[in-house]
């Protein structure tokens, strides 16, 4: 009798340890450990927003023919150039730069303070004036908006600059009003 119960607890003792040999959790190992790996990966990227956070500019002229122009420079949180700096394969780091885009709103008023004109320019809206390539939009990045000093006074220019993230070439674009067709034209793209 002694006997059969030492073989009974045997068997059970056998059947415990094959029915818990890790077969069925090693799917969820598999699915876990892939989790892990790709956290890992994102959790190696060292990555800088240039600037850091929301930035707006507002510039507010009113020039000697009475025109005023509106300008509001400001982020676009959404859109971005991402520039790899260098990678160490050593600790597994890749440093890269995020240039954030940014959108000018442009308003001009004529003399009588009634609004003509009202756009936003960014670099689709330059992509589909064709003063900018998407090659060059995705490598180039945002430096400046500026009204220019013109000698006729019904000349409204505005020249946008673009410069490649690492060095000093740079893309000049020239918008001119005219003030006749209430448009803005592209009148040139300097390299």
């Amino acid at each position: 009798m002694k006997s059969v119960l030492s073989f009974g607890l045997l068997i059970c003792i056998i059947g415990t340890f094959l029915n818990c040999d890790g077969r069925d959790r090693l799917k969820d190992h598999k699915k876990t450990s892939l989790e892990a790996s790709n956290q890992q990966k994102s959790l190696d990227d060292n990555i800088t927003y240039i600037p850091e956070s929301y930035s707006e500019k507002v510039t507010d002229t009113i020039l000697k023919n009475g025109y005023k122009i509106y300008t509001k420079t400001y982020t676009d949180l959404n859109s971005y150039v991402e520039i790899n700096v260098e990678s160490h394969t050593n600790n597994n780091i890749n440093y890269k730069k995020r240039y954030y885009n940014f959108i000018t709103e442009l308003k001009i008023y004529n003399p009588k303070n009634k609004l003509e004109f009202i756009t936003k320019i960014d670099k689709p809206y330059l992509i589909n004036i064709e003063a900018l390539t998407i090659d060059k939009a995705n490598a180039y990045v945002f430096k400046s908006f500026n009204l220019l000093d013109s000698f006729e006074e019904d000349d409204l220019s505005f020249e946008l600059i673009y410069k490649y993230w690492v060095d000093i070439e740079q893309i000049r674009i020239i918008l001119n009003y005219n003030k006749k067709t209430k448009a803005l034209i592209l009148e040139s793209v300097k390299f």
